[in-house]
């Protein structure tokens, strides 16, 4: 086998000629099934062509014909971990540390296969080995900084970004990471300009427009308009382009005042991201009821009440739960946390398989969200953690913290459709939202959990409705102030004024002043929400006019 065929396919591969390549790494890898430098060669091309997983069985041969080759190793250990295999990744990749002793590429790859596994601080030791070995390793700033996203460290991420940029300025990933938490750092002018170069470096690309959609000054609106509408006239365009495009035109309608062909552009959205992203309500409802099994009583198994002091703000996504967070976290002494993500994904490490509860399996998961925290100032008393699906586990919560405080937030489940309707979300967990029968079986879901919790721990936990929130906020933040045990201030009916980072779809909606404009929003769209209004079960919305098909 000669250099020049390896060389030729490396070619292929670096100016965007992948199914070339792939075709003849593959042709040849056939031909020579002894040679392990194009069984590697063809992982790679496959790794291009169709993800990690198709490439998965070149890398093991190249590694069976050549088991020194480090090169091959790491190839092979990287596609187990983003291929589904993080298990065994890690035992090999752990092998290798052992044998070989400490090398970048190869504290990377352990990097790699810990955040394959959602272990974020594992994550970013080996990462910040990597960087330390090799200052050049840009691919090790990106995982970093993607692990420091997942914990909700937003200054520390953005470091790690913009360290990406500055060894590779047109790196277009990190452009738009960069921006995605200056935003998310209330910094939006910044966030645009960024949006905006990646956007002209790269037309063809349609992401920075959706972003740009939300963040662009009024006055350049009718402008970005004709590009968007532009755009949409292409033929060719692929469904999720599309997609990004109608929510980004329909964002701009909506910040025009055009209400009518806005909804129009949410609707077809919806309809294309409704065939994209699947949906399936049976594993919540399993949970539901593995919830209720396991938690019939919020467990006493004299857990420490360790400062600080945990709030938990739930609820139904676009509740209102970041605008309670950022009027809580206006004084000093009470940081904002998120959305934290530890919750969920520590239930599903301790609670998803068990049969039971036990003090041990509490104890680690209090241990180990504490762990995951952000960084907080000298003197913080409490963190809130905004994350509106832990009302699937308040029992869980009550019972890791004996002294958090959980307020519940609740609003018209018709309010709360129309707002879901209008978002693109990003996230798996939110496919429910693409269709308005999802919406309504998650309104159920909520208020199952909140009945359960009702009857286990009522005195425990508060509701807060968002309609007086919004009305009377002072008179409410007295009131939650005092059940959460804080300090009333008069700082908190001024969310508007906190600096704090925001990192959901509200992110610019809740740098506005408290208003009451969207209380009731719902009626102007009474014929779109028919469908989400019968599918709620009266039973647990008697309060709702038409749940269930009544009236």
């Amino acid at each position: 086998m000669s250099v020049d065929l390896l060389s030729r396919i490396k070619s292929d591969l670096a100016v965007g000629k992948t199914a070339a390549a792939l075709k003849r790494a593959q042709k040849e890898a056939k031909k020579q099934p002894k040679n392990a430098a194009l069984q590697n060669a063809a992982g790679i091309c496959m790794t291009h062509a169709k993800g990690n997983r198709d490439a998965i069985p070149y890398f093991q041969k190249a590694v069976k014909l050549a088991p020194g080759n480090l090169e091959f190793n790491f190839n092979y250990v990287q596609a187990l971990a983003s291929g589904g295999y993080p298990e065994k990744a890690r035992k090999l990749a752990d092998g290798l540390l052992e044998k070989h002793g400490g090398q970048p590429r190869l504290y990377y790859i352990l990097a790699h296969t810990c955040f394959a596994q959602s272990d974020f601080l594992g994550t970013i030791d080996w990462a910040t080995r990597a960087i330390a070995g090799q200052k050049s390793m840009i691919e090790a700033y990106d995982l970093r900084g993607k692990a420091y996203t997942e914990l909700n460290r937003s200054e520390d991420a953005l470091a790690d970004f913009r360290a990406m940029l500055k060894r590779d300025p047109h790196n277009r990933q990190a452009m738009l990471n960069a921006a995605y938490h200056l935003n998310e750092l209330g910094r939006q002018e910044e966030s645009c300009e960024i949006y905006k170069r990646a956007f002209a470096q790269n037309p063809g690309k349609v992401s920075p427009l959706f972003a740009l959609s939300k963040l662009e000054k009024k006055s350049e609106l009718p402008k970005m308009l004709n590009v968007l509408r532009d755009r949409l006239q292409n033929t060719d365009l692929g469904r999720g382009e599309r997609m990004t495009l109608l929510f980004a035109t329909a964002n701009v309608l909506d910040r025009l005042g055009e209400k009518v062909e806005s909804m129009e552009m949410f609707d077809q959205a919806q309809a294309i991201a409704t065939r994209m992203r699947p949906y399936d309500m049976g594993p919540w409802r399993r949970e539901l009821e593995r919830t209720k099994a396991l938690f019939p009583s919020v467990p006493d198994f004299d857990m420490p009440e360790d400062e600080p002091k945990p709030i938990f703000v739930v609820g139904q996504p676009r509740s209102g739960t970041t605008l309670l967070e950022m009027m809580l976290t206006r004084p000093q002494g009470v940081a904002p946390m998120g959305e934290l993500t530890a919750g969920l994904r520590l239930y599903g490490k301790y609670f998803a398989d068990a049969e039971a509860v036990s003090a041990d399996m509490v104890r680690n998961f209090a241990a180990d969200f504490r762990a995951e925290l952000p960084p907080v100032p000298e003197g913080t008393i409490a963190f809130v953690d905004k994350n509106p699906f832990n009302y699937r586990h308040i029992g869980l919560l009550l019972a890791a913290f004996p002294n958090a405080a959980i307020i519940n937030l609740a609003r018209d489940p018709r309010d709360v459709a129309l707002s879901m309707w209008k978002q693109n979300f990003s996230s798996d967990t939110m496919n429910f939202a693409r269709r308005m029968k999802g919406i309504a079986e998650h309104a159920n879901l909520y208020r199952e959990y909140i009945r359960h919790w009702e009857s286990v721990c009522a005195d425990r936990f508060i509701t807060v409705n968002y309609a007086d929130l919004v009305s009377d906020p002072q008179d409410q933040t007295r009131r939650i102030s005092e059940f959460v045990g804080l300090d009333w201030s008069e700082e908190m009916v001024h969310p508007e004024a906190n600096t704090a980072r925001v990192r959901t779809a509200s992110i610019n909606q809740v740098r506005q002043k408290v208003h009451t404009k969207s209380i009731g929003a719902w009626q102007a769209h009474a014929d779109r929400l028919r469908e989400m209004v019968r599918e709620l079960d009266p039973a647990l919305w008697p309060e709702v006019e038409g749940a269930g098909g009544r009236g």
